[in-house]
């Protein structure tokens, strides 16, 4: 858990652009609240989609008796590794989301016959780390002003913060993976964590 609460950020968002701060994020009928809760919601999403090492596991997916593999609906990506790296398996569906052979055209595997993911899911905001949370919010600051108030100055101010905490992220998220330039190891790879890097709305 990190150390900002749904709250704490919230605030943040309102204060970059010049609001006053509220006590609680269920306040009925305030259109700034929701708003700045939306934009949150949102860029957490945005955020965790390129695959975080908090939110990214290596797991192995067996058919059920129907030959289906279900996967969590609030799964965000998912690749294919190991033995299985070559297939061009997706994921389709929603309540239930499940896996599709793209090559084959088949919802339906080999029973017995595990297939090998790399999956990211969505995390709550509240469990996302700190510097993570910290990327999140000034990117939503950032994006809650431009639609709020629109003012070009504060932009570029909330833009270098929003940097500034990427980059943060960025080094806690590969500091977390006990990777180094001289090593490897089975969490993650180096090309991986480098895609990630280049990837971005900024």
């Amino acid at each position: 858990m990190g150390a900002l609460s749904k709250l704490d950020a919230v605030n943040r968002i309102l204060r970059a652009s010049g609001e006053y701060p509220v006590s609680t994020i269920s306040v009925t009928g305030s259109n700034d609240v929701t708003l700045a809760v939306q934009t949150l919601d949102e860029v957490a999403i945005q955020v965790q989609m390129t695959g975080l090492n908090c939110n990214t596991v290596t797991k192995d997916y067996l058919p059920d008796i129907n030959g289906k593999i279900y996967i969590p609906d609030d799964t965000l990506a998912i690749d294919t590794v190991g033995t299985d790296y070559g297939r061009n398996i997706v994921q389709r569906g929603r309540t239930p989301t499940y896996l599709f052979d793209v090559d084959n055209n088949t919802d339906v595997f080999t029973i017995g016959t595990p297939v090998h993911v790399r999956i990211t899911t969505s995390l709550e905001f509240e469990s996302l780390p700190t510097a993570e949370q910290f990327e999140v919010v000034d990117m939503a600051a950032r994006m809650y002003q431009m639609a709020t108030v629109g003012e070009a100055s504060q932009d570029k101010l909330l833009q270098e913060i929003a940097f500034m905490s990427r980059a943060r992220s960025r080094a806690a998220d590969i500091r977390s993976r006990d990777v180094s330039a001289f090593t490897s190891n089975t969490k993650s790879t180096w090309p991986y964590i480098g895609a990630r890097r280049l990837q971005g709305p900024f």
